[in-house]
């Protein structure tokens, strides 16, 4: 999803794309020269930009050292999605085991403000008392507990 919106984003700006595009295929000529005053191998290469393997050989990345704990990285994923996939479906299980009951009320605030769709899976409820949640029981019986 970040590749495909950084490609759209150079795709309108259409001098910077093709002062890359012209600058890879300088990169690529000067890398052919070298080689083959070097080589008596006939080798094949290609000259057309791919940007998705430009990124991925530049490891291109969102950064995630700045996020130490479980309840940063959950934020961080949450935000960037949010900003990268708009309308889609986010899946958690057992958070309530990985954050304290503090940092789980924040992540709900942190998706309702969104306005996110997130689907989260808990298998106790106990971390869940103050806050609106369908309860599935062992009949298989679905409830929405509201508060």
């Amino acid at each position: 999803m970040l590749y495909n919106r950084l490609i759209t984003q150079i795709g309108y700006e259409i001098d910077k794309k093709h002062e890359i595009e012209h600058d890879y295929r300088n990169m690529i000529y000067k890398l052919i020269q070298v080689i083959d005053e070097n080589n008596d191998l006939d080798l094949m290469y290609k000259d057309e930009l791919n940007y998705k393997e430009l990124f991925k050989m530049i490891g291109l990345s969102i950064d995630q050292k700045m996020q130490t704990s479980i309840f940063e990285k959950i934020q961080l994923l949450i935000n960037t999605l949010n900003d990268l996939a708009g309308e889609k479906l986010l899946i958690f299980t057992h958070l309530n085991i990985l954050l304290t009951n503090q940092e789980y009320k924040y992540i709900m605030e942190q998706i309702d403000l969104n306005n996110q769709t997130v689907l989260i899976i808990e298998s106790s409820q106990y971390i869940l008392e103050n806050i609106p949640h369908y309860y599935l029981d062992s009949d298989f019986f679905l409830s929405h507990i509201m508060l």
